[in-house]
């Protein structure tokens, strides 16, 4: 069976490579969610009357939170993100919804929990802004893994280490990877 080998050839920690491979997946899912929030700001979001995720209960008042994390995160959380946010909020409650497998609103749902459970004391945000938040913070993290999980299994195929680092960054750096950076 497959795992990611976090094995230290160095003395001081991680993999250099590994490292390199991380910060190289948290730059460029930083880039892009700069460039998602550009986007969402100069370009009118297209009205296609698809699916919407309903927040419940309605929230009577946003905060300063909810509006920094609307302001940071709905560019990408639209088209397919609805579906697993409101799955995440409300469990499968239409049929249409039944095509999205559980584990990411899982992840995304106990995510939304923490961060939530976090600052409700200070109250930040509500609980639709903590799920917006976590399901970004769930894709950068599993984005990241995947990276260096791609890297690993290049190594042991080609038992090339130029070859598994460039084939990480290929990844990384792919247009199509803005999909693993949203929900």
């Amino acid at each position: 069976m497959f795992f990611l080998d976090f094995s230290c050839r160095s003395p001081g920690g991680m993999d250099p490579i590994k490292q390199k491979i991380v910060k190289t997946a948290l730059v460029s899912r930083a880039f892009l969610c700069a460039l998602a929030v550009i986007a969402d700001a100069l370009v009118p979001n297209h009205n296609a009357g698809v699916f919407s995720w309903s927040v419940t209960p309605k929230v009577e008042q946003s905060t300063v939170g909810d509006t920094l994390v609307s302001w940071l995160v709905d560019g990408l959380t639209t088209w397919d993100g609805q579906y697993f946010l409101h799955i995440a909020n409300n469990g499968y409650t239409y049929e249409n919804t039944l095509a999205f497998f559980p584990g990411y609103p899982f992840l995304v749902r106990v995510a939304g929990e923490v961060v939530y459970w976090l600052q409700v004391d200070y109250g930040l945000m509500h609980f639709h802004s903590a799920l917006k938040l976590a399901a970004v913070f769930v894709n950068v993290g599993l984005f990241t893994l995947a990276a260096m999980a791609l890297y690993d299994l290049s190594f042991r195929l080609f038992r090339d280490e130029y070859l598994a680092y460039k084939s990480a960054l290929f990844f990384i750096v792919n247009p199509a990877s803005i999909f693993f950076t949203g929900n």
